[in-house]
């Protein structure tokens, strides 16, 4: 009896008290079902995302679970979020205690993970013309929408709705940024009206991450829609990873001065913070320095291959629409059809492009 329970003890520290932790988690409903019509408007699908991403303010949950491709063990997570940009993801194990840090403010994001010993930094500002962006594809602010936080923006140009086989509907989003035009697509369930997938395409065209979305709850207290798991693929230059989160049961526009210090860029083991922007930094991993285009902001004093241009044109007021077509090698080519109900974007995707079979869909 006492070898069983030791066993039992054993199982439950090392898989992080997933099996107990969960008899507390607080069961919210699954939400209503919002049926979408069977020729919707972009508004018809768009405006109620909208309205629900809007009413979230802040996030915060101590009871997460966080796993990654290839590491058996997941890890605990404390996460704290308030839109627009501040985020701040603190997780360890009870063996090994804490092994990651990722955080970022107003004015910066900063990642620390146990194995690096060093906390590497970069300024907002800075990151969208760093160099160091093709091998550390970690945008806060799409982290923020893999989240749920999804917003259609009337600053962007979205594009839709276009049908997919399996009878649910995708918008595309194109995004214009200082180093070309990014391409997001969204897929939405026509039986729900909730956001089941995202992907951002660079502006070379290559898939760089994606996010699926399920186990949707309603929290009653707030009104809110919000998914319990969040699936996050990165296909960065380094590799192809994924990233698995249960937010368990989150806690909706909480004061949020409870949470304030969160967002402080902290210190470890007195080590000075690495800026991955700065030249030294990008010499010493062999990185070609490209000049940036930002003016640099004020050092921080509290402790806390150039590609060719996007080959992705935007759509012309003109009975003439320039499609992405098929994908090979990662990259959506462009063919010019005339403008029906039929003309929608096709992806597709090779082994190349994914690794998980749940990505490789198709669209007609």
């Amino acid at each position: 009896m006492k070898k069983t329970i030791l066993l039992l003890s054993i199982f439950l520290l090392f898989s992080g008290c997933q099996a107990i932790r969960s008899l507390f988690e607080r069961s919210d409903p699954k939400p209503m079902v919002r049926t979408v019509s069977a020729k919707p408007s972009l508004s018809e699908i768009i405006d109620p995302i909208n309205r629900n991403s809007q009413m979230i303010r802040t996030i915060s949950a101590d009871n997460v679970s966080l796993a990654f491709s290839g590491v058996s063990m997941p890890l605990n997570v404390r996460l704290t979020c308030e839109r627009p940009k501040r985020i701040r993801i603190i997780g360890g194990t009870s063996i090994t205690g804490q092994e990651l840090d990722f955080g970022s403010n107003d004015e910066l994001f900063w990642i620390w993970v146990k194995r690096e010993q060093d906390l590497y930094f970069c300024r907002h500002s800075q990151f969208p013309s760093c160099p160091v962006r093709n091998i550390l594809p970690i945008d806060p602010d799409w982290l923020i929408e893999a989240l749920g936080i999804v917003e259609f923006k009337d600053s962007e140009r979205h594009e839709g709705p276009y049908p997919t086989d399996d009878g649910n509907w995708t918008i595309i989003t194109r995004r214009s940024t200082q180093t070309g035009q990014f391409v997001k697509k969204t897929t939405i369930d026509a039986k729900t009206g909730l956001v089941s997938k995202q992907e951002i395409f660079s502006p070379q065209n290559e898939l760089i991450t994606s996010a699926l979305s399920s186990d949707y709850r309603f929290d009653v207290e707030n009104g809110i829609i919000y998914a319990r798991k969040i699936e996050i693929y990165y296909a960065a230059s380094t590799g192809k990873s994924t990233i698995s989160i249960n937010l368990g049961s989150p806690q909706f526009n909480q004061t949020t001065n409870t949470y304030s210090s969160m967002y402080t860029m902290p210190t470890y083991n007195e080590r000075k913070p690495v800026d991955i922007c700065s030249e030294e930094f990008l010499r010493s991993r062999n990185i070609n320095p490209a000049p940036l285009t930002n003016t640099p902001l004020p050092p921080i004093t509290s402790p806390t291959t150039t590609p060719p241009a996007s080959t992705i044109t935007p759509t012309p007021n003109t009975s003439a629409a320039i499609i992405p077509s098929t994908l090979s090698n990662n990259t959506i080519h462009n063919t010019i059809s005339q403008n029906n109900d039929n003309n929608i974007p096709t992806y597709r995707y090779n082994n190349t492009a994914t690794s998980q079979d749940v990505l490789q869909t198709e669209i007609k």
